[in-house]
């Protein structure tokens, strides 16, 4: 009787924890994006996948920068700059998150490149932000990896390092082709 007292007061998972990585409509993309911070450097790696509605890989890129949100608001100027229109920038920095779905003027260490992720996001026709669990950003997270092997930025078109083209395999088991 104590064990299921005590089991009870545990912490649940959060809705969709266990949950795969959820594919966009067909006419969005979705940028996951993932950012590592190592303090002996003082610098941020940041891992961006973009997909399709298919799962199919459209770009990706590992890159270095100063700062983590740094990191995070360059997947916008990744997307902007690969000519999508229609986004959902989704990562698992629930503070980035939250800063850049909230329409007041948000006041903190940041500030600055919130306001740049905020106004880059009104030149997308349509731009969404979400949380996602870790587990559900596997393929991100594996691009933040894959930068630590390389001296410089590496940017790729319709593909990614071996180790992340296998999660997204794994992600896009459950998905229907046409």
């Amino acid at each position: 009787m104590e064990i299921k007292s005590l089991e009870s007061q545990l912490p649940r998972p959060y809705p969709g924890a266990l949950d795969s990585w959820k594919h966009p409509p067909s006419n969005v993309a979705k940028v996951n994006f993932d950012a590592s911070y190592v303090g002996k450097k003082k610098k941020s790696w940041s891992g961006i996948i973009i997909r399709n509605g298919l799962g199919q890989i459209l770009g990706s890129c590992s890159t270095i920068h100063h700062h983590v949100a740094l990191a995070h608001v360059s997947g916008l100027h990744f997307a902007f700059n690969m000519g999508f229109h229609s986004i959902i920038f989704e990562g698992d920095a629930r503070s980035i998150i939250v800063k850049l779905q909230d329409n007041s003027n948000v006041i903190s260490v940041i500030s600055p490149l919130i306001s740049d992720g905020k106004s880059l996001a009104r030149q997308f026709e349509y731009c969404s932000f979400r949380f996602t669990n870790k587990f559900t950003n596997k393929a991100a997270h594996a691009m933040t990896r894959e930068r630590l092997f390389f001296l410089y930025d590496r940017f790729w078109v319709e593909e990614a390092p071996s180790t992340v083209m296998a999660i997204v395999k794994e992600d896009c088991k459950d998905i229907k082709h046409p």
